[in-house]
């Protein structure tokens, strides 16, 4: 048997490198045929005469009709030459049809005839099969490919009885065939009629999508005119109504210094002494409403909070199983397209409404889910009195534990962070959860802010002029960005950012952290491995303190280069500095607030690091919730640590087996824990339970 056969055999393909001069390794067995197939139609009839002339009498230029046609010879002959060919000892035993057996039966006999064919020498019939390959083949293919099989057996001497099952399964297969392709044929006429419904159905949504997304952008364009033109034209008022005080105080002031004048030449020792000082007063009342210091300089800028390469993903159109679109409803309804999905359910008196189902199991990996929360979360359900009463009852007896005290499901839920116009993968090396909820979050691969929904579903997507390091809320809806040197402040709209102050500095930011409710914060720098810090305005940059930091023995500090640097400030309480492996707390002796001015200096009141059970390893993020407690992460050892505020000694990992966490924020009053990963195109959230 033949090597490259056994080798392939068992798939039910024929591996025949080279056989017969072509390459036919690829070649599934049923292509080949058993005995060479179907050819194309051009080639079934070529060398067949379809005119029904007598091809004898042809030969001769003498045109008559055929009346019989030989199935052995393949030819057409008329009445006289059929007798001739019956009675021709060689032909005698031939098959012929006569009559309107010729039309009915020429196709057929063609398409037999061809099929005697071999598939690699068409000219060629067929003469023996080759058992160790299946395969019908003709004298060529035995010279030159088969002559080391063991078994081929000529067809002419083979012995071929009549088999009935053979007959039946021809029969059996070919009725499943004809079944099969009325069944399928069935199908696509409905299918054909249906999309050809379904498509003036599907071109209307489009349309009344595209009216929609017109008619908000005709009103936004509107409503961008309006601002703009307000904009400015409260502006040049404002310009125009100094200009008019300008030339008034001009003309008031020309008048009183003629007014002085005179008087110091010709008046009287009352008037010399109660003019000028009028003459003064008045100069200074004028000053005021025209000083330079209230005409700031201001330039009209234009920046676009709109990312442009999402408007060529607003629809999708696709092919879905019918049973799929029965089962989801089959909405008709169209409506500008959105992320938003059931916002699950975190505080504790949303889980008292459930609170006959278990906690969720706990689990070390982060299922990845673009829109759809884990099977064992809980959504809202509006509506129900029911529920809400017995929410309001066991609520009124519940005691809410400490986050320290409560455990978070490992099983957490995660959420795409990546956006269309994302050229790499994203990189969430700061998050904060504003007071509305909103998460806003730096994609520092991207340079990128990203605002998402309570739900988590992106809102809008602000382009930064370089990679973001860190990220702190400043009050109310400002938030800070810092750069490797400068800082950038946001307000925060609806569905834009603005920028409202930057301002650069001379060394390297390494982080930065809100102070109070004011509008300071706090920067973290490094000037050649010493860290300060600096208490500065978010807006204009102003410096208001500087703090250096010592250790307990009252040497200054120096950290390495091996560590990503973070900061989480409490003012008076204490500033927490993250180096490598090691979180340093620093208090100051005094509480006069940090405009004190005997508070330039901290020193180190304790430092937490690995210890048996709880590996952690680059720091890379810290935070606080609303009790106090701090979180750090740690990027190298995969998790988040929980530090209690009352006493460090009490801590724990929180999150254990999170590829690579930067970033994490702690959302109180909703219970839950948001981590940001390097090289992860998702959030993932953790429900304390």
């Amino acid at each position: 048997m033949c090597k490259a056969w056994k080798k392939g055999a068992a798939k039910g393909r024929v591996y025949t490198p080279n056989i017969c001069g072509t390459n036919m390794t690829d070649k599934p067995f049923e292509e080949l045929g058993a005995v060479g197939g179907l050819h194309d139609s051009k080639e079934e009839t070529s060398g067949i005469n379809t005119n029904f002339k007598c091809e004898p009498c042809l030969f001769e230029n003498i045109e008559k009709e055929a009346s019989t046609f030989c199935m052995d010879c393949s030819e057409h002959l008329c009445a006289s030459c059929a007798r001739e060919h019956r009675k021709n000892k060689l032909s005698r035993d031939h098959k012929l049809f006569e009559g309107e057996d010729i039309s009915d039966k020429f196709t057929t006999i063609a398409i037999m005839k061809k099929m005697m064919h071999c598939p690699d020498h068409p000219d060629t019939v067929v003469m023996y099969k080759c058992e160790d390959h299946e395969k019908y083949i003709c004298v060529t293919c035995l010279a030159e490919c088969h002559r080391k099989c063991y078994t081929v057996n000529e067809i002419a001497k083979a012995k071929t009885p009549v088999n009935e099952n053979m007959h039946a399964r021809v029969e059996e297969t070919l009725s499943q065939l004809q079944d099969t392709a009325t069944a399928s044929k069935r199908e696509s006429e409905v299918n054909i009629t249906t999309y050809k419904d379904q498509l003036s159905r599907v071109q209307l949504q489009q349309q009344s999508l595209l009216s929609s997304i017109y008619e908000k952008l005709s009103q936004a364009k509107a409503n961008l005119e309006s601002e703009t033109l307000n904009l400015v034209t409260n502006e040049v008022n404002y310009h125009e109504r100094n200009l008019t005080k300008c030339k008034e105080a001009d003309v008031e002031g020309e008048q009183f210094r003629k007014v002085f004048e005179f008087v110091m030449e010709s008046g009287n020792s009352a008037e010399r002494s109660v003019i000028p000082d009028l003459i003064l007063t008045r100069a200074k009342d004028l000053h005021e409403t025209i000083k330079v210091e209230n005409m700031t300089e201001k330039s009209l800028i234009f920046e676009t909070t709109l990312d442009m390469e999402t408007i060529g993903n607003i629809a999708n159109v696709s092919m879905v199983s019918a049973s799929l679109n029965e089962q989801q409803g089959a909405n008709t309804d169209v409506s500008v397209s959105s992320d938003e999905i059931p916002r699950p359910v975190h505080t504790l008196e949303e889980k008292a409404e459930s609170s006959v189902q278990k906690c969720p199991p706990k689990c070390n990996a982060t299922t990845q889910t673009d829109e759809v929360a884990l099977q064992n979360a809980h959504f809202d359900t509006p509506g129900d009195s029911s529920s809400s009463n017995i929410t309001q009852n066991l609520t009124e007896n519940v005691k809410i534990p400490s986050l320290m005290n409560r455990n978070v499901n490992q099983l957490g839920v995660s959420y795409k962070v990546r956006c269309s116009g994302d050229k790499e993968r994203c990189c969430v090396n700061a998050l904060e959860i504003l007071p509305d909820n909103r998460l806003i979050l730096t994609d520092y691969n991207n340079k990128k802010l990203k605002i998402f929904k309570e739900t988590f579903s992106l809102v809008f997507t602000k382009g930064l002029r370089d990679n973001p390091i860190d990220l702190c809320h400043v009050n109310d809806k400002t938030i800070a960005v810092s750069f490797s040197k400068s800082i950038e402040t946001y307000d925060i709209g609806t569905n834009n950012a603005h920028r409202v102050g930057q301002f650069p500095t001379k060394v390297r930011v390494f982080g930065v952290d809100k102070v109070g409710n004011v509008q300071d914060i706090a920067v973290l720098f490094e000037d050649n491995e010493n860290p300060f810090l600096q208490i500065r305005n978010a807006i204009t940059g102003c410096i208001f303190k500087t703090v250096s930091f010592e250790s307990s023995r009252g040497v200054p500090c120096q950290f390495g280069e091996d560590g990503t640097l973070r900061m989480l400030y409490r003012g008076t309480v204490a500033i927490f500095i993250s180096e490598f492996e090691k979180l340093h707390c620093y208090k100051s002796a005094s509480t006069t607030g940090y405009a004190g001015k005997n508070e330039n200096v901290v020193q180190e009141s304790w430092f937490y690091k690995s210890r048996a059970g709880s590996y952690l390893k680059f720091i890379s993020n810290l935070t606080a919730d609303d009790e106090g407690n701090i979180y750090v992460c740690g990027r190298e050892s995969y998790n988040v640590h929980q530090i209690s505020k009352d006493d460090y000694r009490t801590n724990r990992i929180l999150i254990s087996n999170i590829k690579l966490p930067l970033s994490v924020g702690v959302n109180s009053k909703k219970g839950y824990v948001v981590v940001g990963c390097d090289n992860d195109d998702y959030i993932h959230v953790y429900n304390f339970c």
